[in-house]
């Protein structure tokens, strides 16, 4: 669910309840955060822009679906890709993961943390300090988004770091491809981009990554 298109909270429900019955048991989420700081340093989240009453609600949702209250939910991943930021931001910035952290934690939710670092960098991975989660994980895109060529086997593309990187950097938890490429984006353009014979090959070779 895209905001961008109907910025109004009080008409998001009506979205959701159609999704779900529509036989769907999830959402994506995003934002344009130039809505809410249209310049750096001027924030608001006011009027139409007020998220917090939305988190509050998907807080108490996901607190009472968890495996522990006999639920379906098993992981909750707390931010998605906080993988860089620009030169003049300290990062990773721990104080502000634990305090996304501490605010799920506060709501009911009990279940292991799990992370979506863009790329395997070992951010914020198990036992490294301030806002560490329990699992990390990364995403994958070896095909890459060059839609122009989309049966071109990029040279380098397929992952063989994988298990060396996860010994290195998570080493006690399992290996977790969180986010991982099926096709390349744009669909108008790469409807037929899948590459099978590579993404068959590299999800072969991944349950021996860890």
């Amino acid at each position: 669910m895209t905001r961008i298109i109907l910025p109004v909270p009080s008409l998001w429900l009506d979205v959701f309840q159609k999704i779900k019955a529509l036989g769907y048991t999830g959402v994506s989420f995003y934002s344009d955060w130039a809505l809410l700081e249209g310049e750096q340093g001027d924030f608001s989240a006011e009027g139409v822009f007020a998220f917090e009453p939305f988190f509050e609600a998907a807080r108490r949702i996901i607190a009472k679906a968890q495996i522990t209250n006999g639920g379906p939910i098993i992981l909750f991943q707390p931010e998605n890709e906080y993988s860089q930021a620009t030169s003049d931001v300290t990062f990773p910035d721990r104080e502000y993961f634990q305090a996304v952290e501490d605010q799920y934690r506060e709501a009911g939710i009990v279940v292991p943390f799990i992370s979506n670092d863009a790329a395997p960098r070992g951010y914020l991975a198990p036992r490294t300090g301030t806002g560490s989660v329990d699992i990390y994980g990364h995403d994958a895109y070896p095909l890459g988004f060059d839609c122009a060529n989309p049966y071109t086997w990029p040279d380098g593309a397929l992952p063989l770091e994988f298990r060396t990187l996860h010994l290195e950097q998570s080493p006690s938890t399992p290996f977790s491809l969180v986010e991982f490429q099926g096709g390349k984006a744009i669909p108008a353009l790469c409807l037929d981009a899948r590459l099978h014979s590579e993404l068959r090959d590299v999800v072969r070779r991944s349950p021996s990554m860890g």
